[in-house]
């Protein structure tokens, strides 16, 4: 709730808020996170902002991005053919592109999930993070740390990230606010049974809390001072 207040804030102030939300599903084409923020980006326009800021890179978003793709012009350059330098190819358009469009209006780039994002994905969220120090932009990508673990690759680029980028360690709701997120659910307030349990089964995660809670009324569980039955324990 903070977090959503102070984004309709930015957006009041001018600032541009782009998500770059990460598909776990399978399938999704690299950069897939990167090419939705540059095809927001460039939904007012029709591509010829696009080419006239960065040339032929233009043609390199494209590839990323489907959308600015289709209103594009030019040709393009011809295709790199060594892996490597097509990718930094790729990699420095984006950046470009990101410093012309933040020098237009302040970003904030969102990204969701970034732990089930592709490697060129996360690649491009470090390089940009590096490229982009001195422009009006700002990133900030979640993730689950335990998942991270299990791909050594994506790992190494977030621990590189982290060196360098702020890092902000989200922990459990406290019961305290717990219970106060209760009671205005419920409307009454809830016995500190009923706290601990919620506090304890979703591991205060204040999404899977709500839920519980809304489960459990919704089954006629919950009444009076608002308890929990000892056999859901």
């Amino acid at each position: 709730r903070h977090v959503a207040r102070r984004l309709v804030e930015a957006h009041e102030r001018g600032v541009r808020v782009v998500w770059g939300r990460c598909w776990e599903g399978g399938g999704a084409p690299p950069f897939w996170p990167w090419g939705r923020i540059v095809d927001e980006l460039c939904r007012e326009g029709d591509g010829a902002w696009t080419e006239r800021e960065l040339g032929a890179g233009a043609r390199r978003l494209g590839l990323m991005a489907p959308a600015l793709g289709e209103h594009l012009d030019s040709q393009g350059p011809a295709p790199e053919t060594e892996p490597d330098q097509a990718r930094f190819a790729m990699l420095s358009s984006l950046a470009a592109f990101l410093r012309a469009a933040g020098s237009e209006a302040p970003l904030l780039l969102l990204f969701d999930d970034v732990d089930v994002a592709d490697t060129d994905a996360l690649i491009a969220l470090e390089f940009v993070s590096r490229e982009l120090r001195d422009a009006p932009v700002l990133g900030v990508a979640t993730y689950k740390e335990h998942a991270i673990r299990t791909r050594p690759e994506a790992e190494a680029i977030m621990g590189s990230l982290a060196r360098t980028c702020r890092t902000i360690s989200l922990a459990g709701v406290p019961e305290s606010d717990l219970a106060a997120m209760l009671e205005q659910i419920t409307g009454v307030p809830p016995t500190q049974d009923l706290v601990h349990a919620v506090s304890v089964l979703p591991a205060g995660n204040p999404y899977f809390a709500v839920e519980v809670v809304r489960a459990l009324a919704s089954e006629g569980e919950l009444s009076g001072e608002i308890g929990l039955p000892a056999a859901r324990l």
